[in-house]
C-alpha cells in the first residue's frame, strides 16, 4: 500500500483515526506504532503477508485468517 499522506505521529497510546483510515476496512489487521518493517515479532505475527508503513510512524499488515477450532 502506498500513500502520500502525512500523519503526526502521536505515540504509542494513541493511533490517529487518519491511519486506520488508510487501511482496507474488510480484513483483518494488525496497526501499531513503530518504524522497523522488518521486526521479527511483526513479521512472525503478518506472515506470510507483508508488513507496511504508514506516514513513516505506523506498522501495519494484514493478519492471516486462523482456523476456527472446536
Amino acid at each position: 500500500m502506498s500513500n502520500n499522506t502525512t500523519l503526526r505521529c502521536l505515540g504509542p497510546d494513541a493511533l490517529p483515526a487518519e491511519a486506520e483510515r488508510l487501511v482496507p476496512q474488510d480484513i483483518n489487521y494488525v496497526l501499531v506504532p513503530g518504524t522497523n518493517i522488518s521486526a521479527p515479532w511483526m513479521t512472525e505475527c503478518c506472515a506470510p503477508n507483508q508488513v507496511s508503513l504508514i506516514s513513516g510512524c505506523y506498522l501495519w499488515c494484514e493478519i492471516p485468517g486462523q482456523p476456527a477450532t472446536f
